[in-house]
């Protein structure tokens, strides 16, 4: 299509496109410009429209670029989170790429008008600032879209980490309240929520070995520092038989393998429920005294030294009690 001089040429309002026409428009207008001493109808020599057609040429790949940068952003927000940020997103792209091809159009016009003799320096000048504010826009929506997707992407972690925080704090909340009801069982002088009561029925066999079995491979457990183990062992004991001969030893183990893995909250809890429901047990003094030591660690120390006193009181012949006595000196 051949222009005539004078003619006035199609305006594209930058409004309407989007991002990618920057850097073309800065390297046409620059070609543009450079030609001198020439009148507003001189015509632009051949080695000028050779370089105005190559930066229109250079334009158009840039432009593919863009329509790649633009498909990994749609890849990206398949599989995000945070539905309503990625509409809004997804519309932003369809809407950027609907202008990417309108700008290809005006793209092909231009490198047609290029390619004319009687195309005039300020008519040249017109379409490549209209031509350059769209490719500013569409680099702007891009960019625009790349930064939703990001915030949108870092909303969904910060709701997984948000989720996972409150989780914790769930559990130290239910640890919290166990606490408050040892404190309360131990200034009541009642026993702990969970303890079993002295005419409890023994609850129904979880498991075909027998009691000296479970035991022994809790004992085992304890002096193999497997903590873990020695804890579902007795544990599983004490649960189906409350009433064994060996229920308070179990007891006392329960404990202090809380207490060796430095859980000491538990280790009183389970330590104390070995002390008031086993009372008879060869093992309750050495509860007592890993009790009143747990709640040393707890920072209870005005519990600990009640303990440890009446440790000291109820038994005094025990070998315990000289641990309990050096304790008894250094809780102020």
């Amino acid at each position: 299509m051949r222009l005539m001089r004078g003619a006035a040429l199609p305006r594209w309002s930058a409004g309407t496109i989007t991002p990618l026409r920057l850097f073309a428009l800065s390297a046409l207008c620059f070609a543009a410009l450079q030609v001198q001493g020439c009148g507003p109808g001189f015509p632009i020599m051949t080695k000028e429209q050779e370089s105005l057609s190559s930066n229109v040429e250079m334009l158009l790949k840039e432009n593919e670029a863009l329509k790649k940068r633009l498909s990994a952003i749609e890849e990206k927000t398949s599989g995000a989170g945070a539905k309503k940020d990625m509409g809004e997103v997804k519309k932003g792209l369809a809407d950027a790429v609907n202008e990417m091809e309108k700008l290809r159009q005006e793209f092909s016009f231009v490198q047609g008008t290029i390619e004319t003799s009687d195309h005039d320096k300020g008519q040249v000048r017109d379409s490549l600032k209209s031509l350059g504010a769209a490719v500013a826009a569409l680099n702007e929506r891009a960019a625009s879209i790349e930064a939703a997707l990001k915030e949108a992407i870092g909303r969904g972690e910060a709701f997984r980490l948000s989720s996972e925080a409150n989780e914790k704090r769930i559990i130290g909340v239910q640890e919290s309240v166990l606490s408050l009801d040892y404190r309360t069982s131990v200034l009541e002088g009642k026993p702990a929520k969970g303890v079993i009561s002295p005419d409890a029925k023994p609850s129904k066999k979880s498991t075909k070995a027998k009691p000296e079995e479970v035991y022994d491979a809790g004992f085992k457990a304890i002096k193999a520092k497997d903590y873990r183990k020695a804890i579902e062992a007795f544990s599983a004991f004490i649960e189906d038989w409350p009433e064994h001969k060996l229920a308070g030893n179990a007891a006392y183990w329960l404990g202090s393998a809380h207490y060796a893995k430095g859980d000491f909250e538990k280790a009183a809890l389970e330590l104390d429920k070995a002390v008031k429901k086993y009372p008879a047990s060869e093992k309750t003094p050495a509860a007592m005294l890993k009790e009143g030591l747990s709640l040393e660690k707890l920072g209870m120390k005005k519990e600990a030294k009640a303990l440890l006193e009446d440790l000291v009181e109820k038994y005094p012949k025990a070998q315990e009690v000289k641990k309990a006595r050096e304790r008894l000196k250094e809780i102020k």
